[in-house]
């Protein structure tokens, strides 16, 4: 996917960059933030979270290391939903999602999925034209508006040259759309028939609010400042404190001046009154007569107002939002009623009978006008951003967009109204922000947790493939796979239940413990799984994987939550490698708790330095090291024969975070985060004695059996606040150490934010989680054939470089390089040697054009380490017929003299785009 960068005009602030993790993200209970500005939005760049174009970003030439990420997703996605729109005649509804550049279609009666609408954008608004014919979408990035012919799903036409088009409206004849840009400040005016913009309509200022949550990696934009009555718009100017009211027929502005912060807006269906909240100091709403363009009068509220606002359809009264409430105000007594129970809401919405009034929030309160009260809450799931009720029945559509991508479809039909469903914006499950990784001993099985939309993934790691996806906890958290590959555990943060995937068929069974499971660890016979909890009395509850309930009670150890590293992550527990000893990180109690398994005791809490994050064990599982984040230290502990002991407290760099410990116990790797670093202790002084320099903030690291190199992910994202300026932008880099010289031999630059790192037991394969790429990403070591790059433009032209490498005992053997268009499996043998291409009229022209144009270098010798190159390299203006092609190619070495086939290698990809 391009890197997410975000850029917004902002006040005053002084210009601070930070990467998203720092101690303020720090929660005892494992909470999850929700960080929110208001912007005076002017200028902005791909704002996005995840899915939109994942890139392979190989970069890994000669390297022996070939790297992929695999989106995780096997149906219509629903990424980033930004807005949302009934059809006029309340049938269907169309959900615009930024990410993923779709609308998808649903049945507002079952609420199935009916379709998903590509859109040449990245969608931030829809509105769907009162004839029920076409939609319109701004698309935020591109500059452009799309044209969507309902009927045929298809877009019939798309002008560009809008700055940040962020909202549009239509009117009520069906005959123009009116956009604003946030870039300009300006109205934007087209012919719905035609797609061709007529007038431009300047002087309006726009207000956003961003809001984006770092443990998922999303973000979300909203704006709504602009209605419709008739051929009349009307906007609120926050910054400007006026209201314009436009003619976007003629482009007449009236504009009025308003009280301080004029942000929300809500017209009666009659197009005769307008409401508008003043979010500043007045703390009031202005009513509007629309006809005349002149303010009647202001109300005054008496407490903070918000932008949420429904209002009447008679225009009696107005549903206002306050801080964490919403109250009822009479328009003509300006009688302000009592604060209702809503907690913040997000939009009040007013329902087709003109009887209730709907709060997007999180509680999803149902207010009632005639009696001025809350009639009951519609949602307890999760907290949603934007929703929509139909025209013409008690069904409305609420949106969630950072804690979740959610679909909540409640009635609102007064006392009888309910929560009808819950579902994603997408086709089916969908798998979102893929945060932790466990990987099978046999190195067969992965398994991935997606807390944006509470599932999990199984997948085959010899492949790459996405075997399933499945419904899990709310929340999902920390993964680990048994030994055997038979079952996963996944902890659910925001569930009262930890989930067993039994990885044969991929059924779930909840099993029954606390709120708040963060980590998990698996006994090594795979009798038990150890799951801890954040709150609510922290602890460790045992379960049984044969009975899958749970054996004994929870156990009360230190203080853990939530740890502010990349993507919120959970105080570290560790099992022993013998299974014997279960250590606890209590981060908040400065202390490590040491869990007999076998009595289900508490061996002791040892006092550890400041914050405790993770824990690592020495292979004879008779001492433990725990890195202490905020005193920058490891503490060293002794366990033997039930008794445990604190034996020495190590110095390292800022932030130790992540650790492997050498076979023999006296070398320790840890990562220190804040100093771009990996420090290497020697164990037996109780001395730091080495550091291997790092381009940014580590966050895994793996060492593989012969420990000879440690593989080690860097990168995160990182905001820009202030100076006028917000932005977000994202890194991603694999590196090898070499531990005996204590440097850094390869280097991958792949642009994928990690989560973390994972790998095979012989680290023959490293799995990398990717929140912000919807993906996991696989890097495999080891390769004979490495490339650059994995595409060419087939209008541009290009070259895919290739590193082979058969081994010293290939020196000076014939190479050639062939290709496949038809797959690797079950490939081609020749003198018992397996080539993984399949026949095909392709490999027979790489075959016949050996060593010639495309195919430069493919035929030759290996030099005297068995190494070789070659390219593939198209010129610009090849036949654009070709866009789209996808190949492979792998070469074999055969003995120079006899012409036996005695080495193939592993095959690599190329997919030709326009």
């Amino acid at each position: 996917m391009p890197t997410p960068s975000l850029i917004l005009l902002l006040a005053t602030l002084p210009q601070i960059t930070t990467p998203l993790a720092s101690s303020a993200g720090d929660d005892p209970d494992g909470d999850p933030i929700l960080l929110s500005l208001e912007l005076a939005q002017v200028d902005l760049a791909n704002l996005g979270h995840a899915g939109a174009q994942p890139t392979s970003a190989l970069g890994g030439l000669c390297s022996g290391i070939a790297q992929q990420l695999v989106q995780n997703a096997d149906q219509v996605e629903g990424d980033a939903p930004s807005a949302i729109a009934f059809t006029p005649d309340g049938s269907r509804y169309l959900i615009a999602h930024r990410d993923s550049a779709n609308l998808t279609e649903f049945d507002a009666v079952s609420g199935a999925f009916l379709r998903e609408l590509p859109i040449s954008g990245s969608p931030q608004d829809v509105a769907v034209a009162a004839d029920g014919t076409r939609a319109v979408v701004a698309n935020v990035f591109e500059g452009t508006v799309s044209f969507v012919d309902l009927a045929s799903g298809a877009e019939y036409a798309v002008t560009g040259g809008v700055d940040l088009p962020a909202v549009v409206r239509i009117t009520h004849d069906s005959a123009l759309a009116v956009v604003g840009a946030m870039g300009t400040q300006e109205l934007v005016v087209f012919d719905m028939t035609t797609g061709l913009e007529l007038r431009r309509i300047g002087g309006m200022g726009f207000a956003s609010t961003l809001s984006f949550a770092p443990e998922p990696g999303a973000i979300s934009l909203g704006l709504d400042q602009l209605r419709l009555a008739g051929n009349t718009a009307i906007h609120p100017d926050y910054y400007a404190d006026e209201i314009e009211v436009v003619d976007v027929t003629t482009g007449a502005v009236t504009t009025l001046a308003a009280s301080d912060g004029p942000r929300g807006i809500a017209v009666t269906p009659d197009g005769a009154l307008a409401v508008i909240t003043n979010t500043g100091t007045s703390q009031s709403i202005t009513l509007l007569d629309v006809a005349s363009a002149t303010i009647v009068k202001d109300i005054a509220i008496g407490q903070s107002v918000r932008e949420p606002v429904a209002v009447e359809p008679t225009g009696a009264k107005a549903a206002v939002a306050v801080q964490n409430a919403v109250v009822m105000v009479d328009l003509a007594t300006n009688a302000v009623g009592a604060n209702l129970n809503t907690a913040s809401v997000n939009q009040l919405l007013t329902t087709a009978d003109g009887q209730y009034v709907l709060g997007v929030g999180f509680f999803g309160s149902l207010l009632e006008y005639a009696t001025s009260s809350k009639i009951k809450d519609l949602n307890n799931q999760v907290s949603a951003a934007f929703g929509a009720v139909s025209p013409t029945s008690s069904t409305a559509v609420m949106v969630a967009t950072t804690f979740g991508e959610d679909r909540l479809v409640v009635d609102t039909a007064g006392a009888a109204g309910s929560l009808l469903l819950a579902g994603n914006t997408g086709q089916g499950l969908e798998a979102d922000s893929t945060r932790r990784v466990a990987v099978s001993l046999d190195g067969q099985r992965a398994v991935t947790t997606n807390i944006l939309m509470d599932t999990a993934s199984v997948w085959d790691v010899p492949t790459g493939t996405l075997l399933g996806v499945v419904q899990v906890g709310n929340r999902p958290s920390g993964v680990a796979v048994t030994p055997d590959g038979s079952k996963a555990v996944v902890a659910n943060l925001d569930s009262t239940f930890a989930s067993v995937i039994d990885l044969a068929t991929l059924a779930v069974t909840n099993v029954a413990i606390s709120t708040r499971g963060s980590e998990v660890e698996i006994s090594p016979d795979g009798q038990y799984a150890y799951v801890a909890v954040v709150s609510g009395g922290d602890g460790v509850w045992r379960i049984d994987l044969n009975t899958l309930t749970t054996a004994g009670a929870k156990l009360a150890t230190g203080d853990m939550g939530s740890i502010s590293f990349p993507y919120t992550q959970s105080s570290g527990i560790s099992l022993s490698p013998n299974g014997a000893t279960l250590a606890v990180c209590g981060s908040f109690s400065d202390s490590v708790t040491l869990i007999d398994t076998a009595t289900w005791t508490v061996l002791g809490d040892e006092p550890t330095g400041s914050f405790p994050v993770r824990a690592a064990w020495a292979a004879n599982s008779g001492f433990v090291f725990v890195a202490c984040r905020d005193s920058d230290e490891l503490t060293r502990v002794r366990v033997v024969g039930g008794t445990t002991t604190v034996v020495a407290t190590i110095a390292v760099g800022q932030w130790p975070y992540e650790m492997e410990v050498s076979a023999d116990g006296k070398t320790v790797w840890v990562l220190e985060y804040l100093d771009d670093s990996i420090g290497v202790v020697d164990v037996p002084s109780g001395l730091k004695t080495g550091e291997v320099a790092l381009p940014d903030n580590p966050v895994g690291l793996v060492l593989d059996p012969s420990e000879a190199n440690l593989y080690v992910v860097t990168g995160g994202w990182s905001a820009t606040i202030g100076g006028s300026v917000f932005s977000i932008d994202e890194t991603g880099e694999l590196h090898v150490v070499d531990t005996a010289s204590l440097s850094i031999v390869h280097s991958l630059d792949n642009g994928w934010a990690p989560a973390g790192l994972a790998a095979t037991p012989s680290a023959d394969v490293l799995l990398v989680p990717a929140p912000r790429g919807d993906g996991l990403g696989f890097a495999r070591t080891g390769q004979a054939l490495t490339v650059d790059v994995d595409s060419i433009s087939v209008s541009a032209g290009g070259v895919q470089s290739l590193c082979l490498d058969a081994g010293a005992g290939a020196a000076g053997q014939l190479y050639l390089v062939l290709g496949s268009a038809s797959g690797s499996s079950p490939g081609l043998v020749l003198d018992g040697v397996t080539i993984p291409l399949n026949l095909d009229a392709y490999l027979l022209f790489t075959l016949d054009l050996a060593g010639s144009a495309p195919f430069v270098g493919t035929f030759g010798l290996l030099d005297g380490l068995g190494e070789g190159s070659a390219s593939i390299a198209l010129p610009p203006g090849t036949d654009p017929a070709l866009a789209g092609v996808s190949v492979i190619h792998a070469f074999v070495a055969a003995d120079a003299f006899f012409g036996t086939v005695t080495f193939a290698s592993n095959a690599v990809g190329l997919t030709l785009v326009p």
